[in-house]
Formats: structure tokens, C-alpha cells, sequence
């Protein structure tokens, strides 16, 4: 994005003006559509990170979470320890509970982003503030999947997609 800003300089003008390939206006409307194309691509992989983590990651967890706090209930009713399952359990209830945290919070950024008055604002917010939240996010849901059980998880998961499919 911050590149983009090298189109509509004096010096750019003159070079494309000069040996006739874009007028001054041509080479700004350029940077308006690359501008909006930035923000598009944004906007989109921000709503999918948000969509995915509502309708299935968050689906998963909760119906992995709620199996977890049975076989704990189960396993002290006769005295077994329960060690593990526990600390499994109540590391997936804080990842959750971040992840959702970060839900909102990019909702919250994307909604501001697509208030802005102008393309090169909006274009900064998506960089300083919706891009670094849904990363925040998926970087929540990756290390929940590394938590997961595999036939649980919605989506192939990265060794799937990595591994299994230079087989095939």
C-alpha cells in the first residue's frame, strides 16, 4: 500500500508524462483502483477469517470443549485423574475466549475502515488495524487446531494440505 504512494509523485508524473504513457490523471486513477483493490482484498480476507471462525472453528471447539468437560466430570466421578483433560480444557476456554475477543475486535475495525471519509484512509486503516487483528485471530485458531483432534477439526488442517496431498 505504502508503495503505492510512488504513482502519484512529481517525479512519477513526469517520467510517465514525459515519454507519453499514462497523463497525470490516467496515473492517479491507477493508484485510486490499486488503492481500492488493496482494500478490497482486505476487507474480504478479514469477513472470511471472521465468517469461518464464527460458523466453524468456534462450532468445533465448543463441541470438543463441552466433550472434554464430560469425560472430566466422568473421570472424577470414580476418582480418576483428570490432570490433562483439564489443562486441555482451560487452555481451548482462554484460547476461545481471546479468539472471540478478537472477533469483535476486527468487526470493530472493519466497520471503522469502511466508514473513512477516503480510499488512502481507509487503505490505512485496513494496514494498522484490520490486518493486525484477524492475524491475531488466526494466530488464536492455529494454535487451537494444534489442539484439536484432527477428525474434529472443520477444515484440512496444515500437515493435511502440506503432506497428504504431495501424495497424491
Amino acid at each position: 500500500m505504502d508503495a503505492l504512494k510512488a504513482l502519484v509523485t512529481d517525479k512519477a508524473y513526469k517520467l510517465f508524462t514525459q515519454y507519453n504513457v499514462f497523463t497525470k490523471e490516467e496515473l492517479h486513477s491507477r493508484y485510486e483502483i490499486y488503492m481500492e483493490q488493496y482494500c478490497k482484498v482486505i476487507n474480504i480476507e478479514c469477513k472470511a477469517a471472521i465468517e469461518m471462525t464464527k460458523t466453524q472453528y468456534f462450532p468445533a471447539i465448543i463441541r470438543y470443549t463441552a466433550s472434554l468437560a464430560e469425560t472430566i466430570a466422568a473421570l472424577k466421578s470414580v476418582g480418576a485423574p483428570a490432570k490433562v483433560q483439564t489443562k486441555l480444557l482451560q487452555s481451548l476456554s482462554e484460547s476461545l475466549e481471546a479468539a472471540q475477543n478478537k472477533v469483535e475486535k476486527a468487526e470493530a475495525a472493519l466497520e471503522k475502515a469502511q466508514k473513512a471519509e477516503n480510499v488512502e484512509k481507509q487503505a490505512v486503516i485496513y494496514r494498522d488495524e484490520v490486518i493486525p487483528q484477524y492475524s491475531s485471530l488466526r494466530f488464536d485458531i492455529d494454535t487451537m487446531e494444534t489442539q484439536m483432534p484432527k477428525e474434529l477439526w472443520p477444515v484440512p488442517t496444515y500437515t493435511e494440505m502440506l503432506f497428504l496431498s504431495a501424495h497424491n
